[in-house]
């Protein structure tokens, strides 16, 4: 693995968010397949949790390195529901990374694995360079979702850094 971060998400202080950064999907399904290491592991986790965990795997581009090192980092889970396409859910993305009024330091995105859903991820240098909450909501509100066929769901994490993330040279 790369990299290990957690942290509260900040809209509610309780969703404790736990960000991986596998160099493959191989890697992480070794590791469930150890049963010994990961009885372990969830034995340890399993004090935090109050219910059954959303995994999710994405393939991010470009690198989420710098997203993820950030001081506060958003994500924005985009699903696609029946009848959508992803050129709908790219028009999306341009809106939410585009905004004029508020910028990340980085920003990542990718599709999920397990479902027809998207992830943005964006890197903060401050819980998003001085926008209040409600400020952060409307320009992600700019982008309705109702004029197209997708689902949105916004949250941001302060992440700790467990093991850092250090970007492979290309």
């Amino acid at each position: 693995m790369h990299s290990i971060y957690y942290g509260l998400q900040t809209e509610d202080n309780v969703t404790l968010h736990i960000e991986v950064a596998w160099k493959t999907i191989e890697d992480h399904q070794k590791l469930i397949d150890n049963p010994e290491l990961y009885k372990k592991l969830g034995e340890a986790l399993l004090p935090c949790m109050a219910g059954t965990p959303d995994m999710v795997h994405v393939y991010f581009n470009p690198s989420i390195a710098p997203v993820l090192n950030a001081s506060v980092t958003s994500f924005c889970q985009i699903a696609l529901q029946p009848g959508a396409s992803e050129e709908e859910i790219k028009a999306e993305r341009e809106k939410l990374v585009g905004s004029p009024s508020v910028h990340p330091v980085s920003a990542s995105w990718g599709r999920a694995v397990e479902r027809a859903e998207y992830i943005l991820a964006e890197g903060w240098e401050e819980s998003l360079q001085g926008a209040t909450d409600s400020e952060h909501a409307q320009v992600r509100d700019q982008s309705s979702a109702k004029e197209i066929n997708v689902a949105k769901k916004a949250f941001r994490v302060a992440l700790a850094t467990y093991k850092h993330y250090e970007q492979e040279e290309m």
